[in-house]
């Protein structure tokens, strides 16, 4: 599991180097259509996939990758644990 999260890891860190400083598809359909000025703000805990006290570069782009990919982690972690059950609590266990 660690090789896989390692190779995760790799491929944002990767990855936030040749994202677009362009619109995704939903802005660019917004734009296209005209109703992009109509969208109301709200709070985003990395908007622009960035991390906003980092500034607006590829460091940025990175950590916010790699916060989201170890906070994905967690929750599938956790997730797996409660369905597999814990060691040592037959209560739990349902093989």
């Amino acid at each position: 599991m660690k090789k896989k999260l390692a190779f995760a890891s790799a491929l944002a860190v990767l990855a936030a180097f040749f994202a677009s400083e362009h619109p995704d598809g939903l802005d660019k359909t917004a734009l296209t259509l005209g109703f992009a000025g109509k969208a109301r703000e709200h709070w985003a805990p990395m908007p622009d996939y960035k991390l906003a006290f980092l500034g607006g570069g590829v460091f940025s782009t990175v950590c916010a990758a790699l916060i989201g990919l170890l906070l994905v982690y967690a929750l599938l972690t956790l997730a797996s644990k409660r369905k597999n059950g814990t060691p040592g609590n037959p209560q739990l266990n349902r093989h």
